[in-house]
């Protein structure tokens, strides 16, 4: 278990009647080294609230960031002096702020008070609960009204701050779970062709199955939030398909990922069903007698719509060298290099593929070579 986690429970930890001695450990907190005055204030709230609740406006404003001081502050929340620990959270710095909103996040789920200190700085803090991410300690946190304060910001769509909108609701899909699937669905056919609104709810059902969660993903959920996206997907923008391709990935669906390559480029398939790609191969040898030879092939490559452009060449490979094989610099006796040279995506047609081989073989002619082999090959099928 973490330390910090360790030194939270043991903080928590009520005291022994007989170990409580309320007005002394109300001195240290008040009145000893700042360094010790969370740890006091702690003990304090555990055997006597009431008077760790009275003691609460003297002891925070001495209290320094950190772990000790941010579980002081969910034990002033939690012995009645929600307003003391919110006038302390104001005071830091934005760093130490998020921290301290993660400390009441990981408190929230099991404690009514800290949900009620939520809910009440959601309710006046108003605008600044979400530019200054106090949204961020509900990751965590199952509280239904709480859930329902996000989802109420989420569900019309992004307005002005995309960003914001992005980040809340990931926060929300995380602490909902597989009960946001249906949800996001929903909000998914709502956003229209907003395609930065489209990508970001695609990666929030990733969120609500465990992705990038401390807990791991969770089968059933991934399951299901796999079918929403691969339901979703031939309506989607090119940006939320490519997220798409992203999230099922992290979800364990390789072959799902794999497959939206057909709908990213479904405006591009032949008449065979497949997509045009295509290839050239530089091979360059010095022979025998120190020789100069190159020998550039070309060809199309048909493939089914399971590869994108980052997979394309390594794919390639074996189907190249089981077709063709790399026999210039064994010919003549010499060494070589072979480098093959692949498109940055699909051809519309096959007229833009023949541009791009003549092209490329043209650019890749050394000059010092009397007499270079171009070889037009047969298609390659992958």
């Amino acid at each position: 278990m973490p330390l910090h986690l360790l030194l939270s429970l043991s903080l928590a930890l009520p005291a022994r009647a007989g170990d409580c001695d309320g007005p002394a450990l109300a001195a240290e907190a008040t009145g000893g080294p700042p360094a010790a005055a969370a740890r006091a204030f702690v003990q304090l709230s555990a055997c006597d609230p009431l008077v760790a609740r009275k003691a609460a406006k003297a002891v925070l404003p001495r209290i320094l960031p950190g772990d000790e001081g941010y579980q002081a502050v969910v034990s002033a929340i939690r012995t009645g002096a929600p307003a003391d620990a919110a006038a302390w959270v104001a005071g830091l710095q934005s760093d130490d702020r998020a921290r301290a909103i993660k400390s009441l996040g990981d408190a929230c789920a099991e404690s009514e008070p800290v949900q009620a200190f939520f809910a009440e700085r959601a309710r006046s803090l108003g605008d600044e609960f979400w530019s200054q991410r106090w949204y961020r300690g509900l990751a965590a946190c199952k509280s239904e009204p709480l859930l329902e304060l996000m989802w109420a910001e989420l569900k019309d769509g992004p307005k002005t701050d995309r960003p914001r909108f992005s980040a809340v609701l990931e926060t929300w899909a995380r602490a909902r779970g597989a009960l946001a699937i249906p949800a996001l669905s929903e909000l998914l056919k709502g956003v229209g062709d907003d395609a930065e609104a489209q990508a970001a709810v695609v990666s929030a059902l990733g969120a609500a199955a465990g992705v990038g969660g401390d807990e791991g993903i969770k089968a059933v959920a991934a399951a299901r939030a796999g079918e929403a996206i691969q339901s979703a997907a031939p309506g989607l923008s090119v940006k939320a398909v490519e997220q798409a391709r992203i999230t099922l990935l992290a979800l364990g669906d390789e072959a799902g990922s794999d497959g939206l390559a057909a709908v990213r480029y479904k405006d591009r398939f032949n008449d065979n069903e497949k997509l045009l790609w295509g290839v050239v191969v530089d091979e360059r040898a010095t022979c025998r007698g120190d020789k100069p030879a190159q020998r550039l092939s070309w060809a199309p490559v048909r493939e089914p719509g399971r590869t994108w452009p980052d997979q394309f060449k390594d794919r390639l490979q074996p189907a190249l060298e089981a077709q063709w094989g790399f026999d210039l610099a064994a010919s003549c006796k010499g060494t070589g290099t072979v480098e093959v040279l692949v498109p940055a995506e699909p051809f519309t047609d096959k007229a833009s593929f023949e541009a791009w081989a003549a092209q490329t073989v043209q650019e890749r002619v050394q000059p010092d070579v009397k007499k270079p082999v171009k070889l037009k090959r047969e298609p390659v099928q992958m």
